[in-house]
């Protein structure tokens, strides 16, 4: 009996039917209970339990369990059971779909889920009903965050003047609306309403190096007016125009010169010099462009650079009234898409250029920035005339009297002062400053050379963006760069070869730097059959400061600024 009972024992029972623990124990501990151990399904088997774990326990005698039987596993409930069949015992995947899903029509918009029971939807489903929730709420407008905060010397942005149209400044310029906008501030058109004059403010951001310079500006232009007035005598060989008395310019804001009666033809003006051929005068012409054009050849400093009318403060921006003027020269060639100008209107404008800088060099006095954007028309009034190279063509925008006036004298320097290394926009940047061998009032008959070259062809003469490009340019254009400015250079090694003297362009530059460079005429190629502005050019664009022409000698000896040829 014990030898049967022993081999129909179960592994893992004691006699008695007892269970014994898996490490043969008891498992039943001190309440008799039957031990039984059956470790879920989704965590890893330890490592003391063997393969056939389950096998091990087996039931024996009682409890109407049969003893050759596993313990039954426990069955993980399936999610989404409650889905796959219903009452009406269907299984089709449609029909499942339909009941968990409404269309729109049925619900009469967005389709939204339909929970077949009423249990608590799942987590998921939450999710997905805020997401539509907030997907159907408006969309409130983002508010941009903050601007970080930038440095105000280099962010063109901070400081400058806000005000609008209407305004009131001091209680005495009514503003107009905008005349332009620079690094500088922002230039306004205002009603002085104590003239009842129009005026142009130039205000000053709010920054403290622009508002030293705006004082330093607003000082050289007092001078500069200063000087002009005390000129009773023009130059011999200037012409003046009847009705208009020296100084009367300056006195007048230049209205009286932009609105005087050129001589007639024959008389003789105020200084006595003879005008015939229309010196000044009005040309007696069947073209309609000389029908239109009031033509002076030359006129008063005081008329020629810009009048400083006063100073103010106001909310912490530096503000300067001048007179109010026209558009500037590049913005005209830009309306005639860069069509050149009249080869009379082109000398008129060179000689009034040129007797402006023989004015500023008497008094030792730089301009350092001379360029088409700083050449305005005194007067605004322009009309459209046809194109006398191509009848065909968009009528040519030309000013009603072709007077001009140099602005912007903000970095303007005396002869004798402590000097920048960098003057001037690249494009009209003269050679000794290119090379920092020093510059002095040359720099300007460079720069006007350039301006004449620009107004005569509509292009500029040099256009470029890097000193080494320019170099190339000036070298195919005007010639080889003198060896004494070279060895005086400290960029000699860095844009020249050390053994020839010339410039390394071609070896240096890109394809497009190099194609664009060969591309470059001479200036006689450049002038064509134009032998007057040839040269004036060839006395301009000379590259030694030191043998370059002055503007009295350019105004002199040139045949171009002829007064008896305007």
């Amino acid at each position: 009996m014990s030898s049967a009972s022993s081999q129909a024992r179960p592994c893992g029972m004691r006699p008695g039917g007892s269970w014994s623990g898996r490490n043969g124990n008891e498992g039943n501990g001190s309440s008799g209970a039957p031990f039984y151990h059956h470790p879920p399904y989704d965590r890893p088997r330890r490592r003391e339990e063997p393969a056939n774990y389950h096998h091990h326990y087996h039931l024996g005698g009682g409890g109407g369990l049969r003893g050759d039987e596993p313990p039954p596993r426990k069955r993980r409930r399936s999610r989404s059971r409650s889905w796959r069949r219903h009452d009406d015992g269907e299984d089709d995947y449609g029909a499942r779909r339909s009941r968990r899903w409404r269309h729109e029509e049925e619900r009469g918009g967005r389709s939204e889920h339909e929970y077949p029971r009423a249990a608590a939807p799942r987590a998921t489903d939450r999710r997905r009903r805020r997401r539509d929730e907030e997907l159907a709420a408006p969309v409130a407008p983002k508010v941009p965050p903050p601007p970080p905060p930038t440095n105000g010397d280099k962010d063109d942005s901070v400081g400058h003047y806000e005000g609008c149209l209407g305004d009131l400044m001091l209680d005495r310029y009514e503003i107009l609306g905008d005349a332009g906008v620079g690094t500088f501030g922002r230039v306004v058109e205002c009603l002085d309403r104590r003239s009842r004059q129009r005026v142009a403010i130039k205000v000053v951001r709010k920054i403290a190096r622009y508002t030293e310079s705006a004082a330093v500006e607003a000082d050289i232009l007092r001078d500069v007016n200063a000087s002009a007035l005390a000129v009773r005598e023009p130059r011999p060989g200037a012409i003046a125009w009847r009705g208009l008395s020296p100084g009367a310019g300056a006195a007048s804001g230049g209205r009286a010169y932009a609105a005087a009666a050129p001589p007639a033809r024959g008389d003789r003006g105020a200084y006595g010099r003879s005008s015939s051929r229309g010196g000044g005068g009005r040309r007696s012409s069947s073209s309609v462009a000389d029908s239109v054009l009031g033509i002076y050849s030359s006129c008063p400093p005081s008329a020629l650079c810009v009048k400083l009318l006063a100073t103010f403060d106001f909310r912490g921006h530096y503000c300067l009234v001048f007179e109010r003027l026209g558009v500037s020269l590049y913005e005209l060639l830009k309306s005639n898409n860069y069509r050149p100008f009249r080869e009379k209107t082109v000398a008129r404008m060179s000689r009034q250029l040129l007797e402006a800088l023989a004015f500023l060099h008497d008094m030792r006095l730089v301009h350092t920035d001379l360029k088409l954007e700083n050449v305005l028309l005194r007067d605004p009034e322009v009309v459209a005339i046809p194109d006398p190279r191509d009848r065909d063509a968009e009528p040519l925008k030309v000013p009603r009297y072709d007077n001009i006036v140099v602005i912007d004298f903000g970095g303007a320097t005396y002869n004798d002062e402590r000097k920048s290394s960098i003057i001037n926009t690249r494009q009209y940047r003269a050679p000794e400053v290119i090379l920092n061998v020093g510059w002095s009032m040359p720099s300007d008959l460079w720069s006007a050379g350039c301006i004449v070259a620009e107004l005569r062809r509509g292009d500029l003469l040099f256009a470029t963006h890097s000193n080494t490009e320019h170099i190339g340019l000036i070298e195919k254009c005007v010639g080889p760069f003198p060896r004494h400015m070279l060895d005086r250079s400290r960029y000699f090694e860095k844009y020249f070869d050390a053994r020839t003297g010339r410039s390394k362009w071609a070896s240096t530059l890109g394809r497009e730097g190099r194609d664009h460079v060969r591309a470059m005429p001479s200036l006689e190629a450049y002038c064509g059959h134009d032998n007057a502005l040839r040269q004036l050019l060839r006395g301009l664009l000379v590259i030694d400061p030191d043998k370059r022409l002055t503007a009295r000698e350019a105004l002199d000896g040139c045949a171009m600024l002829d007064p008896l040829r305007l």
